[in-house]
């Protein structure tokens, strides 16, 4: 017997840590296989029966046979089926009718009856009013001629009970721009760093023949990213991925500075003898950056040894 891990990944934001309760989207089944999520404590739940469900119901409800998922809305779905989501190892349906009539429907067109009915009525948004929402939601943030915050929202989607909207600089004031341009609804739920976090890491320039340094040290309090330099001078290969952290000194304290939560998993290496050059946005417009000093914080690994690099520079 096959076993898959799916991750389910709810977009613009972005959950954070092993979350079951996932909307359903589309996935991969095949007869047979065991398919198996981490759920919210961090055990591993069965989900094979709902997709086992959802792989039936695309047959009978979607417009392409051999797309598992994606049937809500579709032309062959019933209109009282508006969603659907996993609660842990169970599948639950959405639906906007009478409860008997909508399990009888669904038994029918799946052959077996393993899920939960959900009243859309029961105080709970579904899947499908959400995506109207969102999509709403994006048409008036492109449309609203406020550049800079249409810069602030790098990530938006639909969660389970909520519009996710993800941002650089996520404090009260980019909240209240953000219902006040382009939307306001409870449903809303925003992500991202206020920039008074505190920084707790700490690193070292120059460890084990690797050095990384910012150039120039010194830069205009207007800068728009700062120039990283990485040295190997090791006998050993450095390996490290796109995401950094950057800090700030308040008042003798080290804050996080903002900025995009965004990364990708490609992982780079640095052969010995060679230098890598890297740049790190300081979003001078929504940081309103002041002078003083800054740091850069990178985690590598040096010869498969975890090592976290810093780098200093100063914005005058």
């Amino acid at each position: 017997m096959n076993v898959f891990f799916l991750f389910f990944i709810i977009c613009c934001a972005v959950l954070q840590g092993c979350n079951a309760r996932a909307v359903v989207s589309m996935a991969a089944c095949a007869a047979g296989d065991s398919i198996r999520v981490c759920d919210g404590e961090g055990d591993i739940v069965d989900q094979s029966a709902g997709m086992e469900v959802i792989a039936r119901l695309s047959r009978a409800y979607g417009d392409a046979a051999d797309v598992v998922g994606g049937f809500i809305g579709s032309s062959r779905c019933p209109e009282w089926l508006e969603g659907m989501y996993f609660d842990g190892a169970e599948l639950v349906m959405q639906v906007t009718c009478d409860t008997v009539e909508a399990r009888r429907a669904l038994e029918e067109a799946a052959g077996v009856g393993t899920f939960r009915l959900e009243r859309t009525d029961s105080g709970h948004p579904s899947q499908k009013q959400l995506k109207e929402l969102i999509m709403c939601m994006r048409r008036r943030l492109a449309a609203c001629g406020d550049t800079l915050l249409q810069s602030n929202v790098v990530g938006n989607g639909v969660g389970l009970r909520t519009i996710n909207v993800t941002m650089i600089v996520c404090n009260a004031e980019w909240q209240r721009r953000f219902r006040a341009e382009v939307m306001d609804s409870p449903l809303l739920e925003f992500h991202g760093s206020t920039g008074v976090e505190p920084c707790t890491l700490s690193g070292t320039p120059d460890t084990l023949g690797v050095a990384l340094v910012a150039e120039p040290a010194v830069l205009p309090v207007t800068a728009g990213a700062v120039r990283l330099v990485m040295s190997n001078g090791s006998g050993a290969g450095v390996e490290f991925g796109q995401s950094h952290v950057l800090a700030y000194e308040r008042g003798g304290r080290w804050l996080v500075l903002p900025g995009n939560p965004n990364s990708n998993l490609l992982l780079l290496e640095v052969e010995p003898g060679d230098t890598c050059v890297m740049k790190a946005d300081l979003y001078p417009g929504l940081n309103r950056n002041r002078p003083g000093r800054y740091r850069y914080f990178k985690e590598v690994e040096i010869g498969g040894e975890a090592v976290t690099l810093m780098a200093e520079f100063r914005l005058q």
